[in-house]
């Protein structure tokens, strides 16, 4: 899937714009910052998923605060809340319009039919699945793998606030990454070791014991107690007894006179008709004390398992069965089991060492030793090139070893320090130039000057003469005009004339008296560039002086005697470098493939291990004869599996009788510990089991033999039991005596048969001393066990969920957590060997944790390590790099577009040109990537620095107005 175009209707502060986008390109889109490009990018997942609903939003969220409420339109109340999304799925392009306002999404099919196609998007109930069915990701998977928000990888660094293996435990989950599998189970641990007890929070294994000693004690208490309870029902008995051998009261005797009158005799049948009645009573009382100390000798079992006796019965009943039916087939006459171990005994033995591999070994061995021919083919193939590329130097009169034994010279020179070295002589070399050319200005300003004076010596003997033939001309036409000083005429003239000679005369030796004013300006000129050049060649020969100090310096650290020397190494080196370019390029194609070929005897180098074959050296002959007869083995493997199938799915019939057997039992021992029987095995268990609800069950029968005879005795009317109805016989007998003795003369007088009054009296104490003892304490102990017995009940059935519930999730976890990890570095070998980062390995652990390898270091470093050992670049990108990892693994069905808000912000200019050429060149490949940013002369400057062909994977997009929304 990608995405073609964006349309925003009114989104946040982004009104009525659009922008398209390339597939299989590096998008991007550059904006300064606040003119919503994060906005944009809520945009894209918004419009797949829609925002969720009751989700409160927070910088570190999963959302990273972006709600429904947030991007509402904030440039007019009455914009439509609108985005439509276009998308190509495969071959059809689709065109996704969701009104977030409304609350309501429309999909429809623009190529190849024009159609409604919502209701494909649907779910059963008719709830929004868009998201879902084009990425096949929730909403929170999508955000945490293809989707990487502003700062999010700098919320989420590893080592940062959030633990870096619960990230992408939530993402094995498909869930937050504050509720985990891990999570899950630590909650579950803190439980087992901070059970609720009474006030306190003690480890539930502490709980248990201390209940089971305390129902032990009470166990042991309620023994003495019903020891006790058995005597008094044996007083109570030995009582009965002897009111019928003549401890108790026997029938009334009466004598009636024949003067007794009417209304006492009838009071003296209503004694009689008493006295028989009590009699019985008492025979019924004394039998019913007795059933019910058979009652209590009987062991009785609790209510709740006697009603679990049908489900106990079915399973020991289907347990026999299956024991039974197990037994049969183990004994079957087929001879499975010894067919099977033949076979496995006979394959072990020729085999031997390789029964292990699988045909994915098979597989990957194969392609190791594919890659070892091909590597051995290479090199070969490299070193002819290298030795026809020597001989055509060597024909050329170029000088290898020479060459050699200065490169080798200077190996230990950085190259920093070697261009230095370069620029060092280069500046002195142009020093000297100009030296040079200062030394000439020199000599030409002084030789100029010299010109210069020699002119003014001339011209000043020029004035000199000039000025003394004026001087002369001057004394001669002034001699003259005295001389003619009476022709008027002359006179004028010769005065004129001798003015003009005067003046000559005073300008020409005027100029000769100072003869600096010739070329004046000339001169100062001259001699003003010539304490430049003075002076400038001095600063370059202090310039010069430092540099040299400089290579001396740099000579010295690289171990060469002298400047000189190494500036010429370096020349010559360089001068050497062009011819010996195609030689220096296939010697770094060798070293690579040599270093391929040992990482490939590595790995060869663990097949032998597994095969418990020393590996010694190995040779591509050796390594073909391992893959041979592993591939061999793998194929009389399956052979063998295919042979035996039937007897193996007997086996598995049995194995899978065992586990139902097994699971039953669980069942069984579960029961029969909830309900407090503790056996050394579950035979036993059964067996007590049985003799208790069988003991209920003669206990309910005795129980019923009371009832009746209570009935019988009481004959209807309301007395709660025999007792009391005795003593309601006994009471209106002494009040029927009294009333008889005071009324008449009729004697009335008691039967003992022969018991002994004391005794019974002392018995009578006893027994009602232990019957207050026990009715103090009996009941109060009965409750206590009755509510330890719940306690321990409910701490043992907790324990048991706990333990299961955490074993099942560390189960299920640890396998899609070891799935995962499989997959995922399978991946991460491959894009690291890709990026030309600092890292040599990158690694999932099977918690989803990672280790990381640096290149050059022997050391592993662990996540944990993570924040005190790397820089937060580095982590921003070891966290991007373990996403897109997982990107890859979950979108490689249906490669999905991954979208970067702002990344890399913390990466310097080289790790940024890295990591954008790994995405050029590998992830475009099969995912279209999209950036939002505002660094615009980054990555002006990165297109500058890729080649043709990456360029044109790279594409600037634009936000352009859209045609407005109805």
């Amino acid at each position: 899937m990608w995405i073609e175009r964006i349309e925003l209707a009114g989104f946040g502060s982004v009104v009525g714009e659009k922008t398209e986008f390339a597939s299989n390109k590096l998008n991007l889109l550059v904006e300064a910052n606040e003119f919503g490009k994060s906005t944009m990018a809520t945009a894209v997942w918004a419009a797949l998923f829609d925002f969720p609903e009751g989700h409160i939003g927070s910088t570190s969220g999963a959302h990273g605060g972006q709600t429904r409420e947030s991007m509402r339109p904030r440039a007019g109340a009455h914009l439509p809340f609108k985005v439509s999304l276009w998308a190509n799925l495969g071959d059809r392009q689709l065109k996704i319009e969701r009104d977030f306002a409304a609350r309501t999404v429309q999909v429809y099919e623009v190529k190849p039919a024009q159609r409604d196609v919502t209701d494909e998007f649907l779910g059963q109930n008719g709830e929004d699945e868009v998201g879902f069915r084009l990425t096949g990701m929730t909403r929170e998977l999508f955000r945490s793998t293809c989707f990487v928000g502003q700062r999010e990888l700098d919320e989420h660094t590893i080592g940062g606030a959030e633990d870096f293996a619960s990230v992408f435990q939530g993402i094995a989950d498909s869930s937050n990454t504050k509720h985990t599998a891990s999570g899950a189970i630590q909650c579950l641990d803190t439980a087992l070791t901070h059970y609720p007890h009474r006030g306190q929070l003690l480890k539930i294994d502490q709980v248990i014991h201390s209940l089971e000693v305390e129902q032990k004690e009470l166990k042991e208490k309620l023994s003495a107690l019903e020891l006790e309870r058995q005597n008094l029902f044996e007083g109570l008995y030995k009582l009965n007894e002897m009111g019928d051998e003549g401890g108790f009261e026997g029938p009334t005797e009466i004598e009636v006179p024949p003067e007794t009158d009417s209304s006492t005799l009838a009071l003296v049948e209503e004694l009689r008709d008493l006295d028989a009645s009590l009699a019985r009573a008492k025979q019924h009382e004394a039998r019913i004390m007795e059933l019910q100390l058979q009652v209590d000798k009987l062991t009785t079992a609790d209510p709740g398992l006697v009603n679990l006796e049908n489900r106990v019965r079915e399973m020991w009943t289907k347990r026999d069965n299956l024991y039974a039916e197990h037994e049969k087939l183990k004994a079957n006459p087929n001879r499975a089991d010894a067919e099977v171990d033949a076979l496995e005994a006979a394959f072990q033995k020729k085999w031997r060492g390789l029964s292990e591999f699988t045909s994915q070994d098979a597989q990957a061995l194969s392609l190791l030793v594919m890659r070892l021919s091909d590597l051995g083919r290479d090199l070969n193939n490299l070193v002819s090139q290298k030795q026809d590329e020597v001989a055509r130097l060597t024909s050329s009169s170029v000088d290898l070893a020479k060459y050699e034994s200065t490169k080798s010279a200077l190996s230990a020179l950085d190259p920093k320090d070697a261009g230095d070295v370069r620029s060092y002589h280069a500046l002195m070399n142009a020093a000297k130039d100009q030296i040079t050319e200062c030394e000439r200005n020199v000599v030409k300003h002084r030789a100029s000057i010299l010109e210069i004076e020699k002119q003014r010596q001339e011209v000043r003997s020029k004035h000199l003469m000039i000025g003394g033939a004026a001087a002369i001309g001057f004394i001669l036409f002034t001699i003259g005009a005295i001389v003619t000083r009476e022709m008027l005429a002359a006179l004028l003239a010769l005065g004129v004339l001798a003015l003009a000679s005067g003046a000559a005369a005073g300008f020409f030796l005027l100029q000769w008296a100072k003869p600096e004013s010739f070329k004046k300006r000339d001169t100062e000129k001259l001699e003003a560039d010539l304490d430049k050049a003075t002076t400038l060649a001095q600063q370059l020969h202090s310039k010069i002086g430092a540099l040299e100090v400089k290579l001396e310096s740099i000579a010295r650290k690289a171990g060469v005697s002298g400047a000189a020397l190494l500036v010429s190494m370096i020349e010559e080196k360089s001068a050497s470098e062009p011819k010996l370019k195609n030689l220096d390029t296939v010697a770094t194609e060798i070293a690579a493939k040599e270093s391929q070929r040992e990482r490939a005897l590595d790995e060869l180098a663990m097949f032998f291990k597994k095969a418990n074959i020393p590996a010694g050296e190995i040779s591509l002959e050796r390594a073909k004869r391992l893959s041979e007869d592993v591939a061999q083995a793998v194929e009389e493997g399956r052979s063998i599996q295919t042979a035996t199938w039937q007897q193996r799915q007997m086996l598995q019939q049995i194995g899978t009788m065992q586990g139902e057997i097994e699971e039953i039992e669980r069942s069984l021992a579960l029961v029969f510990t909830e309900n407090n029987i503790d056996e050394v095995t579950l035979e036993d268990c059964y067996a007590s089991f049985e003799k208790r609800v069988d003991a209920h069950y003669a206990a309910r029968n005795v129980q019923a033999q009371i009832d009746r005879l209570t009935e019988d005795c009481l004959g209807g009317q309301s007395f709660p039991d025999t007792s009391t109805y005795v003593a309601h016989l006994e009471q209106r007998g002494n009040e029927l005596k009294m009333r008889i003795s005071t009324q008449s003369s009729v004697k009335l007088s008691t039967s003992f048969p022969g018991g002994d009054s004391a005794a019974r009296n002392d018995l009578v104490v006893k027994v009602r001393v232990a019957a207050k003892a026990l009715d103090d304490s009996y009941l109060p102990v009965l409750d206590q066990i009755e509510n330890v017995a719940r306690e321990l009940s409910n701490a043992r059935r907790s324990k048991l969920s706990l333990e299961l519930a955490r074993n099942t999730l560390r189960k299920l976890s640890g396998e899609t957590y070891e799935n995962w990890s499989q997959k995922l570095n399978s991946i991460a070998d491959e894009i690291v060997g890709k990026l030309d980062l600092e890292f040599e390995s990158l690694q999932f652990t099977s918690d989803l944790n990672l280790l990381l390898k640096r290149r050059g270091d022997a050391d592993i470093i662990d996540s944990s390590k993570f924040k005190e050992r790397m820089s937060v670049g580095t982590r921003e990108q070891l966290h991007w790099l373990a996403r897109v990892v997982i990107s890859r693994f979950l979108s490689k069905d249906n490669p999905l577009p991954i979208v970067l808000d702002e990344p890399f912000s913390e990466s310097d200019d080289e790790r940024f040109l890295h990591i954008m050429q790994f995405v050029v060149d590998v992830l475009t490949r099969d995912h279209q990537v999209i950036i939002f940013s505002c660094h615009r002369q980054r990555h002006n400057w990165l297109a500058e620095q890729l080649n043709p062909e990456q360029k044109e994977r790279l594409m600037f997009c634009s936000r352009v107005k859209a045609v407005p929304f109805s």
